[in-house]
């Protein structure tokens, strides 16, 4: 059954839904408010299990970015126990306008995700992904657990589709 209306709220509570037990993410950022023209973007991940991280953020315009991996930065690749700072040094983000509060999903599959499906649509080093009318128009609207948002896993088998997740947000102000 596919649903008409698509929210991004309802698609990270998918992602955060369908994730398995066994892993526990966890993702913090440096600060809960970033000033625009003055702070740099920066957030810790830490998780149980080894596996590949992935990010997607969603900006108060209403743009939503695979932020990592990305193309200054395609090692993704996590071991467990270990604390990942992001974003590294080689593609540092700096904060930007609108105000407001933005939403980040961390994702750390067991297998490697590929998103290629969703967008081939860049912004500087990041894929956008769609969100709204141009996610409903996409297909990527959808009802039951999981979410479309968190890419196709790169296995065949059952069981080969476990993953983690955790979402915060930050605000940005002037």
């Amino acid at each position: 059954m596919v649903v008409q209306d698509w929210s991004l709220e309802a698609a990270f509570k998918r992602i955060l839904a369908a994730q398995s037990p066994e892993f526990d993410v966890r993702a913090q950022p440096a600060k809960l408010e970033f000033r625009i023209g003055r702070d740099q973007l920066g957030f810790s991940v830490s998780t149980t299990r080894s596996g590949y991280v992935y990010v997607l953020a969603a900006s108060t315009d209403g743009s939503l970015l695979l932020l990592f991996p990305n193309l200054m930065s395609s090692q993704n690749k996590m071991l467990a126990g270990q604390t990942l700072q992001l974003p590294q040094p080689s593609w540092p983000v700096e904060t930007g306008a609108p105000e407001g509060v933005e939403k980040f999903m961390v994702i750390v599959s067991q297998h490697p995700r590929d998103f290629s499906a969703l967008s081939n649509e860049r912004d500087a080093w990041f894929l956008r992904l769609p969100t709204g009318n141009q996610a409903v128009a996409a297909g990527l609207a959808q009802s039951g657990t999981g979410s479309v948002l968190a890419g196709r896993v790169a296995c065949d088998g059952a069981g080969c589709d476990r993953y983690g997740a955790a979402a915060f947000q930050v605000a940005v102000e002037r």
